[in-house]
Parts: C-alpha cells; structure tokens; sequence
C-alpha cells in the first residue's frame, strides 16, 4: 500500500498582481502581497493499493456514495 498527504493553507490575496508593466522583460504592473494563514487549511490524504477492488471517497470521516461521490463543479 502506498500512502500520500497533502496540507494546503488558506492564502489571502490584499495587493493583487494585475498585468505587466513590461511584457518583454516579464515585469509585474504591480507588487503583490498576501498572507497565509497556518490555523486554517485543509488536508488530504490518498492511499492506493493493488488489492483495492474499487475507489472509495471521504470528505470530513464520512464515505460518499452515489451522486455525491461524482459530483462536479466547474473551475471557470
């Protein structure tokens, strides 16, 4: 069996990076600034093993089934 985990913290954009001031010499129009917040996050872990016959999916201890467990939402 071979297990993996991943920790992802909450990022806070206040300054945005918008655009570049010179596109050849890859120069932001602006300064950015964010902060992070190390008590906030969300983790995930992910096991796989040859002797699993299929893939099962928990979100916060609780196994999801049926529609739940295909869900998708776009990105953009």
């Amino acid at each position: 069996m071979h297990n993996g985990k991943a920790r992802a913290f909450t990022n806070i954009a206040l300054i945005k990076y918008w655009g570049k001031k010179d596109p050849k010499l890859i120069l932001p129009m602006n300064s950015s600034l964010s902060l992070t917040l190390d008590a906030f996050y969300t983790e995930t872990s992910v096991s796989f093993s040859k002797d699993y016959t299929e893939d099962l999916f928990y979100l916060d201890g609780y196994l999801q089934e049926g529609e739940k467990r295909c869900k998708k939402s776009p990105v953009f």
